[in-house]
């Protein structure tokens, strides 16, 4: 009788401790850069940190701060598709760290070529932003040389500015002081600042020109 018990306490035991199932989808599954989608998890711990969501292994994120609900669940909106060329990449989630770490991943196709590579100046382009005060920094990766430039709206850093175009489908790194909702190449862009002034601000954001 008493190995019966044994056995039946452990069968709760690994029913209790099996690990919940993942699920992962995205709305839509493809798009062009620049156009926005839906993530929505769960099967996750409850109240835990989305640590990133990548496509390409470029982080989608941004300044903003996602967390799982107390059912171990999240949906992140309005994510940006980045200047990659057409084709099937891995978006990779990530929530929680250390130990208590999880990461899943699926597919997303980006469809189209990268729109034609019109430009224009920084000044120009970010006017909105810069008329408002609000505009610290903008940065660029080039790919062909592997190096940062830069465009600082400041007057006395005119001459040290190595940026000096921004070019459709593009992708640049813009830091502001606030949150605003400026109209960027003709496409209404959500920027934010998350604990400005503080040791964990963070003001950067990732937008696809």
């Amino acid at each position: 009788m008493m190995p019966n018990i044994i056995a039946l306490v452990l069968s709760v035991l690994v029913l209790v401790a099996a690990p919940p199932t993942l699920t992962f989808a995205q709305a839509p599954r493809q798009g062009p850069p620049g156009s926005l989608f839906t993530v929505s998890a769960s099967g996750f711990r409850s109240y835990e940190l989305v640590v990133s969501i990548k496509m390409g292994r470029i982080e989608l994120i941004g300044s903003r701060t996602i967390n799982t609900d107390g059912a171990g669940a999240f949906t992140a909106e309005d994510l940006q598709v980045p200047g990659l060329d057409p084709g099937i990449y891995a978006l990779v989630l990530t929530v929680g760290s250390g130990q208590l770490r999880t990461t899943t991943s699926s597919t997303f196709e980006v469809t189209g070529p990268r729109r034609a590579a019109s430009s224009e100046t920084p000044a120009s382009g970010l006017a909105p932003i810069i008329e408002a005060d609000n505009l610290v920094r903008v940065f660029y990766f080039r790919n062909s040389t592997k190096d940062w430039i830069f465009y600082d709206p400041r007057p006395a850093l005119a001459s040290s500015n190595t940026l000096d175009e921004l070019r459709g489908g593009e992708v640049y790194w813009i830091k502001v002081k606030r949150n605003q909702e400026p109209t960027l190449n003709g496409k209404t862009i959500r920027v934010s600042c998350a604990n400005a002034g503080t040791t964990s601000e963070n003001c950067w954001n990732l937008v696809v020109w």
